[in-house]
């Protein structure tokens, strides 16, 4: 995000390569989600705490004006910096804060790790299929859900980010 100025300067092909690359570093975040949600959140919450995932689109309905009022102030350069930053906080927060698991936690309080395990306990055991299962890449692959949820998912991004480039 940093760079995103100098290459739009520099090159347009440059810009399009980097925007690319940043995509895909973070492509891993909403699925890594899904998998954080069946390692912390109790079967009987997962609803609600999933709805937390819109979260997203009110962070884009309070940036904008935001972003609005850098670039009428600054420039559209100085908008880069402000999301390189915030990701920064951002990044260095959730090191801090977010384990893979409560039973990796340092600081989760005892009572609140035996609450979520126990919780858990039903739905099933991360340790029992360690290292037992290969992932089946070929039945993921060539999965037609997967690929129509995939088809919709871009569909429905594809027009989320026209509307806001109009915007």
């Amino acid at each position: 995000c940093l760079f995103m100025p100098l290459a739009a300067y520099l090159d347009y092909r440059l810009l399009m390569i980097l925007r690319v690359v940043q995509g895909v570093v973070c492509s891993v975040a909403w699925p890594s989600m899904h998998v954080m949600t069946g390692l912390w959140i109790p079967k009987f919450e997962r609803a609600t705490f999933v709805s937390a995932y819109l979260g997203s689109s009110f962070g884009v309905a309070i940036f904008y004006p935001i972003f609005g009022f850098i670039m009428k102030t600054t420039s559209w350069e100085y908008v880069f910096h402000f999301c390189t930053f915030i990701g920064l906080c951002w990044w260095l927060l959730w090191q801090y804060f977010v384990y893979d698991t409560p039973s990796l936690h340092p600081r989760i309080h005892p009572l609140e790790r035996k609450f979520i395990q126990d919780s858990l306990s039903s739905s099933f055991k991360l340790n029992e299929f360690e290292g037992k299962c290969k992932t089946p890449w070929r039945d993921i692959v060539t999965s037609r859900a997967l690929w129509i949820n995939t088809i919709a998912q871009f569909g429905g991004v594809f027009g989320l980010f026209t509307l806001l480039t109009q915007a």
